[in-house]
C-alpha cells in the first residue's frame, strides 16, 4: 500500500516537473548569465550534445542529471524526505524534506562534473589529483549552484517527498572573436572559469606524452573570405562532447588543439561550442556571421580500443585551408569554434 502511493506521490512530481520546466529556466535566466535554451527542448534532449543520465547515490537516493553541452548547463535533480516522527510540524518536515534533497543534488553535482572528459582520457576527477586548492575551489563553486526548482509532495503517511533541482552553467555566451573581452570577474560564475588551470595543465600532459606533430601545410592555399570561426560538421561519427577537443589532420599531425586557445578566451568562453545540427551551430555568436565549414573524415580518441572520442580528423587539404585562414583573425585562438555531433 505505501509503495503504491509513494509510486502515485512520484509520477504525480514527474507530472509536476514537466509542466514547470520552462518556468524553471526563466528562472535560472534571472539568477546567472545561463545560454538560451532552444525552444524545442524535448528534441534537443535525444542529440548527442546533450547526456541524460539516471542513477543512485551512496544513500540509496535515486536521483537524474541531464548536461546540455549545446545550450551550456549542467542540471541535476535530487529527492528527499524527513522522518516526521522527528519534527514538530509539517512545516519543519517540508524544510527538511527540501534540504536533504538539495545537499544530495549538491553532491550528485560534483559527481558528474568529475566525470566530465577533459580529453579522451582526462577527466576532471584525475586532472583534481594532487590539486587540493583547486579541488577546494571546485567545490565551493558546485556547492554555490542555483537552485532551479523546488516541489514538495506529500504522501498519505504524512511524510514529504521533496524533489530539488540544482543547476551550473559550463561557459560564458561567447559574443564573437571581435568583441573585447570583458573585464576580469571577482568570482568564477561558469565551470569553465574554475577548470580552465585543468585544462591547460591536461594540454601540457598530452604534449609531453604523445608524439604528436603539429600540421604543416605543403602547399598554403590562397583565402578569399574573411573567416570569423570554425564549425566541425562531425555528425554520425560517434564523436563525444569534452572540455578539450583537437582538431588533427590525416595522419594524426595536430592542425589545432586546446592548448593553442588564448587562456582568458578559453577561461571565459570555454575552448569550444557543440550543437545538434547545422542551423543550431551558425546561430552561435562565437563563429560569426561567416563560418568556415569544414566535415570531419571521422572522430578518435588517442589509442585504437578508446571508447570516449572527443578528437576530430579533417582532410589535409581542408587543414591546409584553415591554417590559412587563421592567419589574420586568429579565431582558432579566440575559441572561434562549434562542433556538430
Amino acid at each position: 500500500m505505501a509503495a503504491a502511493a509513494c509510486a502515485g506521490a512520484i509520477e504525480r512530481r514527474n507530472s509536476m516537473s514537466k509542466r514547470t520546466f520552462l518556468l524553471a529556466v526563466c528562472v535560472v535566466l534571472g539568477l546567472v548569465a545561463w545560454p538560451a535554451l532552444a525552444m524545442n527542448w524535448w528534441e534537443e534532449e535525444q542529440t548527442g550534445a546533450v547526456q541524460r543520465t539516471q542513477g543512485v547515490d551512496t544513500q540509496g537516493t535515486s536521483y537524474e542529471a541531464t548536461t546540455n553541452w549545446e545550450d551550456g548547463y549542467v542540471e541535476v535533480e535530487a529527492i528527499g524526505t524527513a522522518d516526521v516522527h522527528k519534527t514538530v510540524n509539517a512545516a519543519q518536515a517540508k524544510m527538511m524534506a527540501e534540504d536533504a534533497a538539495r545537499v544530495r543534488a549538491y553532491s550528485q553535482l560534483a559527481e558528474v562534473v568529475a566525470g566530465f572528459n577533459i580529453t579522451s582520457e582526462i577527466t576532471v576527477e584525475n586532472g583534481l589529483i594532487g590539486r587540493s586548492e583547486q579541488r577546494m575551489q571546485l567545490s565551493t563553486f558546485l556547492k554555490g549552484a542555483k537552485v532551479i526548482s523546488s516541489e514538495t509532495a506529500w504522501l498519505p503517511d504524512g511524510t514529504p517527498l521533496s524533489t530539488v533541482k540544482v543547476g551550473i552553467v559550463l561557459a560564458r555566451n561567447h559574443p564573437g572573436i571581435g568583441s573585447p573581452l570583458p573585464a576580469a570577474p571577482q568570482k568564477p560564475v561558469s565551470l569553465a572559469e574554475v577548470i580552465h588551470p585543468m585544462v591547460e595543465a591536461a594540454g601540457r600532459q598530452v604534449e609531453s606524452e604523445s608524439s604528436t606533430t603539429h600540421f604543416q601545410p605543403a602547399e598554403v592555399p590562397a583565402i578569399t573570405t574573411d573567416y570569423t570561426g570554425l564549425i566541425i560538421d562531425a555528425r554520425g561519427l560517434d564523436g563525444s562532447p569534452s572540455l578539450a577537443p583537437r582538431i588533427l589532420a590525416e595522419e594524426g599531425s595536430e592542425v589545432w588543439a586546446f592548448a593553442n586557445a588564448e587562456p582568458d578566451y578559453a577561461m571565459l568562453y570555454g575552448v569550444v561550442d557543440w550543437a545538434h545540427n547545422m542551423d543550431s551551430a551558425r546561430s552561435k555568436s562565437r563563429v560569426g556571421q561567416t563560418p568556415m565549414v569544414i566535415s570531419a573524415q571521422r572522430a578518435v580518441g588517442p589509442k585504437a580500443e578508446t571508447v570516449f572520442k572527443s578528437d576530430f580528423v579533417i582532410s589535409d587539404r581542408d587543414a591546409a585551408f584553415l591554417v590559412a585562414a587563421n592567419k589574420g583573425p586568429h579565431f582558432l585562438e579566440k575559441c572561434g569554434v562549434v562542433i556538430i555531433i
